[in-house]
């Protein structure tokens, strides 16, 4: 039975050939990327070179011409002759030549990353058309009082919109971070500091906007009921379009 020692020592050795491994690799991938498209062509196995004809030969049949085929072209064969060296053949890379050619005239659009700010903006418009309705609703009511009220004014509602929009991306992300913890096999607790955190602002929101309501009316308006109802029917195309412009889909929860 191997002593702790020897064990430690074998350890060591397969880490030290797993280094120089990753090592030779990362070397061989710079020497190809400083390689020009002729220099690579002539490392082509003849499988790859079939492929790379056929290839051509379809991108030009697309409409390409024989400058902009080779532009494609050479623009993979850096990848194809990494994979090429640890032999993978460019078929199991990038599919048969006429899927490639496919992939090339209709690339994917890759998805739209959603930073902060995005997400609390969309929430931002959801706010908007949601307490714009809500308002627009309550003013159409008889004997409602919100022609009054200035916690009901235009400025009212856009704070609470900002503020819960990134409030609610703030407490989704806590959510998001606790689910994955939970995954990766950490024991479910209730996270105090995410619910007093989310308590506090909660209440400063309310608090602030609650301050508005003695704020001149000047600087914050009592719309009637129509114009919250335009209000949320215009948030409602600016969120549209704002969600065309970043390619976001989907819910945000």
């Amino acid at each position: 039975m191997a002593s702790t020692e020897e064990r430690n020592q074998q350890a060591r050795e397969e880490q030290a050939k797993k280094l120089a491994a990753e090592g030779s690799v990362k070397k061989v991938n710079t020497e190809i990327e400083s390689m020009s498209p002729t220099e690579l062509r002539t490392e082509l196995t003849n499988k790859n070179n079939d492929y790379v004809f056929k290839l051509r030969k379809l991108l030009m049949e697309a409409g390409y011409t024989e400058a902009d085929a080779d532009a494609k072209i050479d623009a993979i064969l850096p990848e194809m002759i990494k994979n090429q060296r640890i032999g993978k053949p460019a078929t199991q890379i990038f599919g048969s030549p006429s899927f490639q050619v496919d992939q090339l005239l209709h690339p994917k659009q890759k998805p739209t990353e959603l930073k902060y700010w995005m997400r609390s903006v969309d929430w931002t418009f959801l706010y908007l058309v949601i307490l714009g309705v809500l308002f627009g609703i309550m003013g159409l009511m008889p004997n409602s009082n919100t022609k009054n009220n200035g916690s009901s004014g235009l400025l009212s509602l856009l704070i609470m919109s900002v503020a819960f929009g990134f409030l609610l991306t703030w407490f989704t992300d806590e959510m998001q971070a606790a689910r994955d913890r939970r995954k990766n096999g950490e024991k479910a607790k209730m996270n105090w500091n995410m619910i007093w955190k989310g308590a506090l602002a909660t209440i400063g929101v309310l608090f602030l906007v609650s301050v508005t309501a003695f704020i001149n009316p000047a600087l914050n308006p009592v719309l009637p009921a129509w114009g919250y109802l335009l209000l949320a029917a215009a948030a409602y195309g600016a969120r549209y379009l704002f969600r065309r412009h970043y390619h976001i889909t989907g819910r945000l929860m």
